[in-house]
């Protein structure tokens, strides 16, 4: 048994025999009651392992950096080629390659820029020498941010049947914008249409890549939308 410490994080060694397949871990929530997560780690044939996680759980500040550890099995003191693959809004959005350590952890670190809000997933993969692809992912959530700032304005006296002009100003050039024009006489009807910073959001997720913390192999990581 053990307890997490500040960064929510403990170390568990378990002793596992040479059959491979998956391994089912049930971790429980002392401090709410009935609150239980459980996943599954993937093994490969040849013996291949890896786990990418946060090395802090929470929400990541934009603009801050993010730390994350790659964990190999504990008796795999070999350097491995990874490859590092940033996912946010459905698009790879950055990518690095580098030598794990000799030992079993290494760490590396992930520039939260405003294009990873408000969800953006990790995925780490090496071939074995089987020719196996070893994968695993860790989805992290952010706070929500945009990284262009606009405003809009008309012109101040306009009668009906007249043309008027749109002014909008935007910090990032070659931005698209769209522009929905509503009486408002519509939304004292029926507010709940009204477009949000939250159902934009909302829409960026489902976008997103379909990446989970939990899968079956490695073949399932890949799985994206």
């Amino acid at each position: 048994r053990q307890t997490t410490g500040r960064t929510g994080i403990a170390d568990v060694s378990v002793d596992i025999g040479n059959t491979h397949g998956d391994l089912q871990i049930l971790v429980s929530k002392t401090g709410q009651l009935g609150v239980w997560c459980d996943f599954k780690e993937f093994c490969s044939a040849c013996g291949g392992q890896i786990t990418v996680r946060p090395r802090v759980l929470g929400k990541q500040q934009v603009g801050a950096t993010a730390d994350f550890e790659i964990i190999k099995a504990q008796s795999d003191n070999r350097q491995l080629p990874i490859t590092v693959i940033v996912v946010a809004r459905g698009t790879i959005q950055s990518s690095q390659h580098f030598n794990t350590q000799a030992g079993p952890v290494t760490t590396f670190e992930v520039l939260v820029v405003p294009q990873l809000a408000n969800r953006f997933c990790v995925l780490v993969y090496y071939v074995e020498t089987c020719d196996e692809v070893i994968a695993n992912v860790a989805c992290v959530e952010t706070d929500k941010a945009c990284a262009n700032e606009i405003s809009l304005h008309l012109d101040d006296h306009v009668f009906p049947g007249e043309r008027t002009a749109i002014y909008i100003n935007v910090d990032c050039p070659n931005s698209d914008v769209a522009l929905l024009a509503v009486d408002k006489g519509l939304y004292l009807l029926n507010n709940e249409n009204r477009l949000s910073r939250d159902k934009l959001f909302q829409a960026i997720n489902n976008c997103s890549s379909s990446c989970s913390n939990t899968v079956a192999s490695s073949d399932g990581i890949f799985d994206v939308r």
